[in-house]
């Protein structure tokens, strides 16, 4: 990012360094790491995304500083939406059905760290013939493991995580960051209880 020969000749003041740092410590805590080169050009933020891929994680820009977001389970939600917060008129919730023609697995592929050479592994649920399997290509991971688990997680994201919730609201929408959890109460689909104080005593 901050190189003026190959990459965006960014001050480092726009680089959320100490949360990089720390990103780095959980990754290299799970074994990962980018061990890659990069051949053909690119932008920089298409480079970004590759080598966040590595580490399951996604470039985002929070305020004026590039940092990156792990795709980590979260339990405390940075943000509650209901019925008093969500535009009148703007709540959308959509369903995915199952399309036959669509992928049921994922090849996905790295490079052997003894070979150098490309190899791949397949990655599908219990419910899944692995007869239509969608490629990917796991840029930097030298690590069999971490890219079947990858594979595995994306074969189990696109079977399970079918359901999309979009709305629109005021300033709340400030508060939450990209992947942050959120809280949503919405009476239409029955999500959740909510309630409102009409008298305390």
């Amino acid at each position: 990012l901050v190189s003026k020969t190959y990459g965006a000749s960014l001050d480092k003041t726009y680089i959320d360094v100490d949360e990089l740092e720390r990103l780095d410590s959980i990754l290299m805590g799970e074994g990962r790491q980018f061990d890659g080169t990069f051949k053909n050009k690119s932008t920089v933020w298409e480079t970004l995304m590759a080598i966040a891929k590595a580490g399951r994680a996604t470039p985002t820009i929070s305020g004026t500083t590039i940092t990156m977001v792990l795709d980590r389970p979260k339990s405390i939600p940075q943000g509650v939406f209901s019925v008093d917060n969500i535009i009148e008129g703007s709540f959308e919730w959509e369903i995915s059905m199952w399309d036959p023609t669509e992928s049921d697995s994922i090849e996905m592929t790295y490079i052997n760290p003894v070979s150098f050479l490309q190899e791949s592994v397949s990655c599908s649920t219990r419910q899944s013939d692995g007869l239509n399997p969608v490629k990917v290509d796991l840029i930097g991971c030298t690590n069999r493991n971490i890219a079947y688990r990858d594979g595995m997680y994306m074969a189990m994201q696109a079977k399970y995580q079918r359901e999309a919730i979009r709305f629109r609201t005021g300033l709340e929408g400030i508060l939450p960051a990209f992947g942050d959890l959120t809280s949503v109460q919405y009476p239409i689909p029955s999500f959740g209880q909510g309630s409102v104080i009409v008298e305390q005593y």
